[in-house]
């Protein structure tokens, strides 16, 4: 019985020690920052359809929310400034930032 036992017991802490790998979508972001928040670096964007490299739709056209985890990156950044930049998305707990983030010359005036 003993032997059995500490079988079963060995099983259930390898089952529960087992954690899934988590994986990352990305996402093409273009985009105006509206406003920053220094304090959480984040970066309020008036953004385009948000897609992936196959076209696949994550966030339609609105103004939300990013944070920035790169200090350097966020301190780069100013209100008005167009960007594009990658939206990553951890998979397991949908939260999402952006990186990579580059300037975009003005619109063309008409």
């Amino acid at each position: 019985m003993k032997p059995a036992l500490l079988a079963l017991a060995a099983f259930l802490l390898a089952a529960c020690a087992y954690q899934k790998p988590v994986t990352y979508s990305q996402f093409a972001l273009t985009g105006e920052i509206t406003r920053l928040d220094p304090s959480k670096n984040i970066a309020e964007i008036k953004h385009d359809d948000i897609k992936n490299d196959a076209g696949k739709l994550w966030m339609a056209a609105m103004t939300m929310e990013f944070p920035v985890k790169d200090p350097a990156e966020f301190a780069r950044l100013h209100t008005g400034q167009r960007i594009k930049a990658t939206v990553h998305q951890n998979d397991a707990d949908l939260s999402y930032w952006i990186a990579g983030i580059t300037e975009l010359p003005p619109p063309a005036k008409p």
